[in-house]
């Protein structure tokens, strides 16, 4: 699913929220949207981005994992994230987009668009493992909407699900975000 939204880079934060708390619940169909792995472009946006999701939701648990922890706050995050007692959303730059298998991921979000389609590959893998259903959402603003199409249609040549849901966003505490759904359909 790829949500573009018209309006400044700065409403990129709200429209995260309204996928988190409106989109995926209602994509997945259980009325959660269980875990969700979010991923951003670097170690600072990370950081960046928890923190102020944090701010924003507080009843949210949030995670930030990046390349700058070591082994052992890397380990003791991911068994936040997987345990009983969960964590809502974890954040992080591409270290987390290899090699890990996360059982109970729902939902992958790149908030930021990726560099290149094996990278965007490498991030949505990170759900729909051993069979199991998950999704995969990129938030972008209608900036980037062409060069994400051309390169989800030159590079992977792959289908992404189209979410036939809201026209419009509403964020009751910013104003009104206009959004656009779009299906990228690549024979």
């Amino acid at each position: 699913t790829v949500v573009v939204f018209k309006g400044a880079e700065e409403m990129k934060p709200a429209v995260l929220v309204e996928v988190l708390e409106e989109i995926i619940p209602k994509l997945i169909g259980d009325g959660e949207g269980g875990r969700v792995l979010c991923f951003t472009k670097s170690v600072s946006s990370t950081q960046r981005l928890t923190k102020l999701l944090m701010a924003m939701r507080p009843e949210l648990r949030v995670g930030a994992f990046h390349g700058t922890l070591s082994d052992t706050d890397r380990a003791k995050l991911l068994e936040e994230f997987t345990g009983d007692d969960r964590m809502d959303v974890l954040i992080g730059s591409d270290a987390m987009a290899r090699g890990l298998d996360l059982k109970s991921v729902r939902c992958v979000v790149n908030y930021d668009m990726p560099m290149f389609a094996g990278t965007y590959v490498h991030r949505v893998g990170r759900t729909a493992r051993a069979g199991q259903l998950g999704w995969a959402m990129t938030i972008l603003p209608a900036s980037q909407a062409r060069s994400f199409k051309q390169m989800m249609r030159g590079d992977l040549g792959k289908r992404v699900v189209e979410f036939e849901g809201h026209d419009v966003l509403k964020w009751n505490e910013v104003g009104k975000i206009e959004v656009e759904e779009e299906s990228i359909d690549v024979k």
